[in-house]
C-alpha cells in the first residue's frame, strides 16, 4: 500500500523512501533532500529564515516513515 505525506503544497511518497537529509542551501536557506534508491533524488527548498519550518517538516517525514516501517504484520489468532 502506498502512502503519501503533504509537506506544504507538495505530496511526498513514503514508499521506497530510503533517506532524509536536512542541510543548508548556498543562499542561507534550508533544503530537505529525499533519497529514493529506485528513483530520482528530490529536494524541498526553504527560503532564508525558514529553518524552523524545514526542521518541522523533516520531523513529520521521519515520523511518517517510522510509522510506515514499524507497522505490525497482521496475524490470525487461533
Amino acid at each position: 500500500m502506498s502512502r503519501v505525506v503533504r509537506i506544504g503544497q507538495r505530496m511526498v511518497e513514503l514508499s521506497g523512501l530510503h533517506g532524509i537529509w536536512l542541510g543548508p542551501t548556498h543562499l542561507g536557506g534550508s533544503r530537505i533532500t529525499l533519497f529514493y534508491p529506485n528513483g530520482p533524488t528530490e529536494t524541498i527548498e526553504y527560503g532564508y529564515g525558514k529553518w524552523a519550518d524545514a526542521e518541522k517538516d523533516k520531523k513529520i517525514l521521519e515520523d511518517a516513515k517510522k510509522l510506515k516501517t514499524d507497522e505490525p504484520l497482521l496475524s490470525h489468532s487461533s
